[in-house]
């Protein structure tokens, strides 16, 4: 279908930008209609007109959204030929200017409205948005880190309610002997309320089979928190663990007020800690924290590598590996921080207050009632000073000092000595020190990084906390550290196509066998023949356990691409125990949403008949939650079976939906299109529900992220107003997003009055609500789109010379073809 003349000339009328907002006369003769009197173009004289009155927009700044549905009053200007946006101080307060620029601003007379007059400045309104688009000089804003949002700007999300679950479930089946089976779940529950959050972490576990029947519940911490901007610090309150980069961490019930990391930019945060290992079967790998569950999965054969935890979990980490055939390997890591360094001038601190908890889950506390303190302050360009105490109105009291020093293109590094002064009952005092050494070094023209490297050497009278806890309650004697250290050193050569790993986690003890582990990895990037980016790795590992067993692996691997989709590996793996495994594996990505694996091999112990191994995968991942099942087999030996289903619930004054699980207590968005169910939003992670909600992960706490409605994928009968979402939300919120989305809202037709004429070119056609539906056309001829179901009893125009109301017909679209619709 070709487009008239008219109807491009009144489109070029239309979007072409009118100069200096002033009135305009459009040439009718130009328009290729019949009827050139009956032309009404009123609505388009004005460039940027907007009738005074009060309007619910998004506020954006220099492109970033600051505001989601904020009030804007629109006022007359002196001379009445046009309107201004009230600018607010408080919306001021949300753009983060200079104070000399906010000191120089002027208001409209006789109203508390800013008026904009710097060069570079302007307000627009957006009426098919829904927007005011702001922008300033980028010079006079009082931040200039586009990666960061000052806190004038965060939102504390609205009130509700969320579940976040890890179910698990597996079933060993033996050739010979009782089959068992083990279940456990665990999560985040909990409350938002306005800036305050409340938290219970939950855990349960149950075994039965083979002799062994034991269920657990557990509530390893149940906490209150909120952030503290003006301070950039974290409030917490009730049962959780002490925050601490120079003392060991422990459970308490009290109050702890600690700088938050994440409030600052990114480049000034902290270090979170990576674990490796390698599986020798398909297992379930554990991460915990006195008993706390951190991190849970199931992992195929060979190396592994635990996601980033937070960078507020501190002190020493218990890694578990249970394998399918029963096997448990564990080991520690320490998650000590890179060198502490702060900005000439700045200060962090951290400080709590309470009573010790004894057991993973039990709400007892025992004595004695103690604080603690710590800071690190920027003494000078390259040096930073840092020191803390713990004091206790018990026989127990320990004070740490250091320093820490950027030393340029040698690295940074750190020195600090604890000593611990404390008493058990009637033993005599015990005065211990404490030394740690840390650096850390990129080095970037050879392209090696060491992530972190620490000594740690404790005197035999030196005593932790936790220690000192444990023994003066009566409940044993814990481990007396005398020797640590962690190292993690990655080298990447890109012209070979080559990376080298290796890391080592060591610890040992003045009344107990040492526990390390080491792991080390070769993988190379390289074209065979038809096989475009094929892989081989090499990967070595020795675990020593505080039992003094000791397990040496090695595990080898070539994967071959078969297509973009496919792909098929050779993987051998062989340990100290004399069993070796060779199988070959078929994977294959039908969807980028889900994906499974179809391995067959042989397994070899020492003095054992060979075995068939047989094992399968399939993972999938949908917008209520990410799924996994695995079976392994070995003839005649052993079956095994795991099921795994990660998840989320989330619920306001809103709506509620099942969504995807979210990690730790980062922020999630929920979505509203109203009824409109099918939305798909970020990339397919989330879809509107039959209530019209999703909700999906809104990036990381204090950071700004872009979310956008999947336009290319919404149903043919969806159209939606506005599909990308920028939100800075803080730790644990629930940010909230309406979007306007119409469904089966289009069709065609002409716009007859009742004296049989057709109302004039260029008339709108609105919505009871006052949107704009479509332009008349000549001859009455009109394109609708976004209409609702209620827009169909209640559509008005109106033009400079009369107005009338029209019902448009029940379940027409597009495919109802011209509708004749008469206008009264």
């Amino acid at each position: 279908m070709s487009i008239r003349p008219a109807y491009l000339a009144l489109l070029l009328a239309i979007y072409f930008p009118v100069v200096n907002a002033r009135s305009v006369e459009f040439n009718t003769h130009l328009l290729d209609t019949d009827n050139k009197k009956n032309v009404d173009l009123s609505a388009y004289s004005k460039e940027g007109y907007v009738a005074p009155g009060e309007y619910i927009l998004d506020v954006i700044l220099n492109g970033q959204t600051i505001k989601d549905q904020q009030v804007v009053n629109f006022y007359l200007n002196q001379d009445k030929s046009n309107s201004f946006a009230c600018l607010t101080p408080s919306l001021i307060e949300l753009m983060a200017l200079k104070n000399e620029v906010k000191d120089n601003l002027s208001f409209y007379p006789g109203t508390q409205c800013v008026n904009l007059t710097a060069p570079d400045s302007s307000v627009v309104y957006s009426p098919d948005s829904q927007t005011l688009s702001v922008t300033v000089p980028q010079a006079d804003l009082l931040y200039q880190d586009d990666e960061w949002s000052p806190p004038a700007q965060w939102d504390n999300g609205v009130n509700g309610f969320i579940f976040d679950y890890n179910l698990l479930g597996s079933r060993y089946m033996p050739h010979q002997g009782d089959t068992s089976s083990n279940y456990s779940l665990y999560g985040t529950s909990g409350l938002n309320l306005g800036a305050w959050r409340l938290r219970s972490d939950y855990q349960y576990n149950t075994t039965r089979g083979s002799g062994e029947n034991e269920s657990s519940l557990t509530f390893p911490q149940t906490y209150l928190f909120r952030p503290v901007p003006s301070l950039q610090a974290r409030l917490v309150m009730g049962q959780t663990y002490l925050n601490s980069d120079i003392f060991d961490t422990f459970r308490f019930s009290g109050v702890s007020l600690t700088s938050d990391e994440r409030m600052l930019p990114p480049s000034l945060r902290g270090y979170a800690p990576q674990i490796t290992g390698i599986a020798q079967t398909h297992a379930q790998v554990t991460v915990s924290q006195n008993g706390r569950i951190l991190w849970q999965s199931q992992v195929p054969a060979g190396p592994f590598v635990v996601p980033g935890l937070s960078e507020t979990v501190r002190g020493n980490l218990n890694v578990t590996v249970r394998e399918d055939n029963g096997q448990v390997h564990t080991w520690q890591v320490n998650t000590a921080s890179v060198p502490f360094l702060t900005r000439k001038g700045n200060v962090q601190f951290k400080t709590s207050a309470g009573k010790p908890l004894v057991y993973a889950g039990s709400s007892h506390t025992v004595e004695p009632l103690f604080s603690t303190g710590e800071m690190t302050w920027g003494a000078f360009n390259n040096t930073s000073l840092y020191g803390g105490f713990i004091a206790s109105d018990g026989d127990y009291r320990a004070l740490a000092l250091g320093v820490g020093e950027n030393m340029g293109i040698l690295g940074a590094a750190s020195f600090d000595v604890t000593q611990s002064v404390a008493q058990i009952q009637n033993q005599p005092q015990q005065t211990g020190y404490s030394y740690r050494f840390n650096y850390a070094k990129t080095f970037d023209k050879t392209g090696s990084t060491i992530a972190f490297a620490g000594y740690r050497f404790s005197e035999k009278s030196f005593m932790s906390m936790s220690q000192y806890i444990d023994r003066s309650n009566g409940y044993g004697s814990s481990l007396a550290e005398k020797q640590s250290y962690v190292l993690t050193f990655n080298q990447s050569i890109s012209s070979l196509g080559l990376n080298v790993l290796f890391s080592v986690s060591h610890q040992n003890y003045w009344n107990s066998n040492a526990s390390e582990n080491y792991t080390a990895s070769l993988n190379k990037i390289f074209n065979l023949g038809p096989f475009q980016g094929a892989t081989a790795s090499l990967s070595l590992g020795r675990n020593r356990t505080l039992l003094n067993e000791q397990d040496n692996q090695i595990y080898l691997s070539l994967t071959l691409p078969w297509d973009t989709r496919r792909q098929v590996s050779y993987s051998m793996q062989h340990d100290s125990n004399g069993r070796m495994n060779q199988t070959a594996t078929l994977y294959n990505r039908p969807s980028d949403k889900t994906s499974w694996s179809l391995g067959v091999g042989q397994q070899r112990n020492e003095g054992q008949q060979e075995g068939t191994l047989l094992n399968g995968n399939i993972q999938t991942m949908t917008p209520y939650g990410q799924g996994n099942a695995n079976l392994s087999m070995l003839s005649q030996q052993y079956k095994s079976l795991g099921l795994n289903w990660y998840g989320s619930f989330t619920a306001t004054r809103y709506g509620a939906a099942l969504h995807q699980n979210m990690a730790e207590n980062d922020p999630r968005l929920m979505i509203d299109t109203g009824d409109v169910a099918g939305v798909p939003v970020d990339n397919d992670n989330g879809v509107t529900n039959r209530f019209g909600i999703a909700v999906v992960p809104a990036g990381s706490s204090y950071e700004r992220s872009d979310i956008a409605v999947d336009i290319t994928a919404l149903p043919a009968d969806v159209s939606v107003s506005g599909n990308v979402i920028s939100k800075v939300l803080t730790e644990g919120a629930i940010g909230y997003k309406k979007i306007v989305a119409t469904k089966g809202g289009q069709l065609i037709g002409t716009i007859r009055l009742a004296n049989g004429s057709f109302p004039p070119l260029g008339t709108q056609v609105k919505s009871h609500k006052g949107k704009v539906l479509g332009i008349i056309g000549d001859q009455g001829f009109t394109y609708l789109s976004g209409i609702s179901h209620d827009d169909r009893n209640d559509v008005s125009l109106a033009w400079s010379q009369g107005q009338c109301r029209l019902q448009l017909p029940e379940n027409s679209d597009l495919t109802s073809g011209v509708l004749l619709l008469p206008c009264h």
